[in-house]
């Protein structure tokens, strides 16, 4: 599931995102871009603060 359409859809902002989990906003927009792939701690924190599972955020689509 493609992170910044999980935000988008909640009307957040990267940083109100960055200070739920704890990273700086730079490191939500390299998650989004995926040109950085979040540990698996902040995966976990990205999951449960969007409501969906570690694997929705994972899978790709086919």
């Amino acid at each position: 599931m493609n992170l910044k359409l999980l935000r988008l859809k909640k009307r957040l902002r990267q940083k109100h995102v960055a200070k739920a989990i704890g990273v700086s906003r730079t490191a939500i927009s390299n998650y989004e871009r995926n040109s950085n792939v979040p540990k698996k701690s902040k995966l976990e924190k990205l999951a449960e603060f969007y409501g969906v599972s570690v694997e929705d955020i994972t899978e790709e689509d086919t």
